[in-house]
């Protein structure tokens, strides 16, 4: 059986969509703000006069009188960046004061400075924007086809294929159990295209512009009508194009040969497509007075593994998971006469107190699973659902008739330590709900001294079976979405910098774009750099200081100016960190092995939000891009 699905970060959806267009904003005002201020630094010192008057790229110096409405259009940005900030700080001060007023300054504080990072986002893409507009896309296509010839007569994917041959064979080299053939397989194949596609776009994209420039062949093209935004983007339509058709072809093969190597008896438990939902868990316990009072977390049992909480054996304590957005065709009375049964599947983790069977079947630890409808079930009602269930447990259809008429349903069972179990339940407890209706399974341990421990994941509901080919695919949405990033960014960084340094640099980028890395420069953020429990032994300075003194992480450091002096350094490095962190993607978004893998749907407002998420990205790049190609001295 496949694994149980267990993310312990969910992935962005839809719904986050207006939480990140707000980071974005942040993020990008600010990078918007640093670039107009260094530009205007840079134009002076070169003698190219100010931005305000012949732009950043300078293309707003020459104008004929009827496009005098485009500089003026830019003072306008850059007035209204002057208004939103000292809106902002107004606000801010005036908000500090206690009462009402002072959230409502606050909330003023925040509209200006969204309107000042807004207008420094389109004063610092002005005249990009008004390039984009009279681009050709003709032109741009012109040049993509040339660099897909010149890649394909340059023989720089024959490596690429030869690699990829040896990947096709690499079952020969496995011996796998068939039950984990399916799973190994694809982590193999997903693992090696995506090494073989970011290294590959990484050299294609940061070697393609400064080989022109090497050549002089780029020289030819700026004296012809082709603007420089054309020649950027031309070279990454050019080889995202290449590298998509290259994707296809080896996501079919790939999709194949897994397909082959899977053995006929493992392909009906393995190689699935489960259509999940999730829901969202709370915990209740039972008080002195006999109420229900709702909980965020369970039972602490002193576990380091902070994802999950438990819950006690024997205790009037349950986790509960409510499942609010159900599929609208559940509610469906002609799918809910084909399909007479959903499952729910689940795997938890058990804390023992006392000795007991380590494995499942009768023994392990007991527990109960409640399926329940909340607008008919009613605990008052459980001594007639008890009763009727005598009377109609010799009745084929007895849990549907009780299901549909007390929207109620539970099941008892055993199960051993972080293991997966699937229990199904009767479609008529959701008879009597409408679309939109809310679904709740409870779970309760009642084994006493042992504790059930879960995180919001570790319980879902299968609702349906999707397209094994389609799932595949999708997977490679996110190998595509990485290609793209290291092509845009390749092509950026080599618009200035000679090849072999915007190689390194995109390498760096995704470096730290890997989930670990990106979760240790979270914990170096100013309000935790100097927490003992998310960082211990502290900054920079104060673990160097650690280091030449031997003094274990846990040792309090003396109280004087000096340390206090190191630690306010630390936290200006704590500040450098955030901004790092700021400007690096996140990786995790683009990796969907484990929904292959394990046999899930992946959900396709994830993969929309993680497209818009990569686009918001490369759009800051992009910018940068352009304006560093028009610094640069190609051609008199």
């Amino acid at each position: 059986m496949l694994a149980a699905l267990v993310i312990e970060t969910p992935y962005a959806s839809l719904e986050h969509l207006g939480t990140a267009w707000n980071n974005w904003l942040n993020s990008a005002g600010v990078c918007a703000l640093l670039f107009l201020l260094v530009g205007e630094v840079l134009r002076r010192t070169w003698g190219r006069g100010s931005l305000v008057i012949h732009g950043l790229a300078g293309n707003l110096s020459q104008l004929r009188p009827e496009e005098v409405w485009k500089r003026r259009s830019l003072w306008l940005w850059l007035a209204l960046i002057g208004v939103g900030l000292g809106v902002a700080l107004v606000g801010t001060v005036s908000g500090r004061g206690p009462g009402e007023s002072g959230g409502t300054w606050l909330t003023v504080a925040r509209l200006g400075w969204r309107v000042a990072a807004l207008a420094a986002i389109l004063a610092f893409a002005w005249e990009f924007i008004l390039e984009l507009l009279v681009c050709r896309w003709r032109r741009i296509w012109a040049i993509a086809r040339l660099t897909i010839l010149e890649t394909v007569r340059q023989k720089a994917l024959w490596s690429f294929a030869v690699l990829l041959l040896l990947v096709l064979v690499g079952s020969w080299f496995i011996q796998v159990e068939q039950k984990d053939q399916w799973r190994t397989y694809v982590d193999l194949l997903y693992r090696t295209v995506t090494i073989l596609m970011v290294v590959t776009a990484s050299v294609l994209a940061c070697f393609s512009i400064p080989t022109d420039i090497r050549r002089q062949t780029i020289h030819t093209q700026v004296t012809k009508p082709v603007r420089r935004l054309e020649i950027l983007l031309g070279r990454m339509v050019g080889l995202i194009v290449l590298m998509t058709v290259m994707l296809l072809i080896i996501g079919n093969l790939g999709f194949l040969y897994v397909f082959r190597e899977v053995s006929p008896l493992a392909r009906a438990s393995t190689m699935r497509s489960r259509l999940y939902q999730l829901g969202e868990l709370h915990f209740e316990e039972l008080d002195s007075e006999g109420n229900w009072q709702r909980k965020q977390t369970g039972t602490d049992v002193g576990d380091e593994f902070v994802y999950r909480s438990h819950i006690r054996g024997g205790a009037p304590q349950e986790a509960v998971w409510t499942f609010y957005r159900l599929p609208p065709y559940l509610f469906d009375k002609s799918w809910q006469e084909r399909n007479r049964r959903l499952v729910a599947e689940f795997m938890f983790d058990i804390y023992r107190m006392t000795r007991d069977y380590e494995g499942g079947g009768a023994g392990g630890v007991a527990m109960v699973v409640r399926f329940v409808n909340p607008r008919l079930w009613d605990a008052a009602l459980e001594a007639d659902y008890r009763r009727e269930a005598q009377e109609l447990r010799y009745k084929e259809d007895w849990d549907e008739i009780l299901a549909r008429k007390y929207g109620f349903y539970e099941v008892p069972l055993h199960i051993a330590d972080m293991r997966t179990y699937s229990v199904d339940f009767p479609t008529a407890i959701l008879e009597r709900l409408r679309e939109g209706g809310v679904l709740q399974v409870r779970v309760a341990c009642r084994s006493f001294g042992q504790y059930l421990g879960m995180g919001p994941n570790d319980l879902y509901l299968v609702v349906g079976e999707g397209s094994l080919y389609l799932n595949f695919m999708k997977g490679l949405i996110g190998i595509w979405a990485l290609t793209v990033m290291v092509i845009v960014l390749g092509t950026c960084f080599s618009t200035y910098v000679n090849a072999l340094a915007s190689m390194l640099l995109c390498w760096a980028l995704l470096f730290l774009g890997i989930p670990q890395v990106q979760k240790f420069l979270g914990e170096l953020g100013p309000e935790t750099i100097h927490r003992m429990d998310v960082n211990p032994g502290g900054g920079p300075l104060e673990s160097l200081y650690r280091l030449a003194r031997g003094l274990p992480m846990a040792t309090p450091l003396p109280d004087n100016w000096g340390i206090a002096l190191m630690q306010k350094i630390d936290t200006g490095y704590a500040y450098l960190f955030r901004a790092v962190s700021g400007i690096v993607p996140d990786l995790y978004q683009y990796d969907r092995t484990l929904h292959v893998a394990e046999g899930f749907s992946i959900p396709g407002g994830e993969l929309i939000m993680s497209v818009i998420l990569l686009a918001g990205y490369l759009v800051p790049y992009i910018l940068a891009g352009y304006y560093l190609l028009n610094a640069r001295e190609i051609a008199a």
